[in-house]
């Protein structure tokens, strides 16, 4: 949408506006929605909230947004599972009855 709220014809954008900018900044030619799957790719590992990540990429949630881009979440803590694990043991330790994870297991 242009600044009068009217739909913007994509072949000019394309021509007038898009390429020359690309060009000017040293980046090779692509489309629009392939610089998306660049910022979400990089974004995301570098850990940006994936709430706004969704929101710059026009998507209504961000369940499309982790269907999509899922393999790029990192594992922060390197651990699979020891985070929940080392929580539990706090848990222990903070005086819960000593059964209280086998209630769950």
């Amino acid at each position: 949408m242009d600044a009068k709220q009217q739909a913007v014809n994509r072949e000019f954008f394309r021509m007038k506006v898009w390429e020359p900018v690309l060009r000017r900044s040293g980046v090779r030619c692509r489309p629009p929605y392939q610089m998306g799957h660049t910022f979400a790719t990089l974004a995301i590992p570098a850990g940006e909230n994936i709430n706004r990540v969704a929101r710059m990429l026009g998507h209504k949630s961000p369940v499309v947004t982790l269907e999509k881009y899922n393999r790029f979440v990192p594992n922060l803590t390197r651990e699979d599972g020891r985070a929940l694990l080392q929580a539990a043991e706090k848990a222990k330790r903070s005086g819960l009855p000593e059964n209280f994870l086998e209630e769950y297991q």
